[in-house]
């Protein structure tokens, strides 16, 4: 199962800093957030030519920029960012290893 959501142009307003009125607008350019599905092996010692079902959640933000929200000042270049985690999905082998 392939899941895929694209947000065109999400912005956050973020505090400057605790002391002033200011923020932050941090303006995430096109969010593109994906979850794949896929067999791995060799994930476990104990068992490595066991498949187990592993979930990929990778999150693209293309041209990301910051600037303050009132004069538009921009703090840093456009950049592009991308964060890839992985999570196993329920497997009886994690159950193995939280037993011995």
């Amino acid at each position: 199962m392939d899941i895929i959501v694209k947000i065109k142009q999400p912005y956050l307003l973020i505090k400057d800093r605790p002391y002033f009125d200011k923020t932050l607008e941090v303006d995430l350019g096109e969010l593109s957030i994906r979850i794949d599905e896929r067999y791995i092996k060799g994930r476990f010692k104990m068992a490595p030519e066991k498949s187990l079902l592993q979930s990929l959640f990778i999150i693209d933000c293309k041209e990301v920029s910051i600037r303050y929200s009132e004069d538009k000042f921009i703090v840093a270049e456009p950049f592009n960012l991308r964060v890839v985690f992985a999570n196993l999905v329920r497997t009886d082998l994690l159950h193995m290893i939280d037993s011995s």
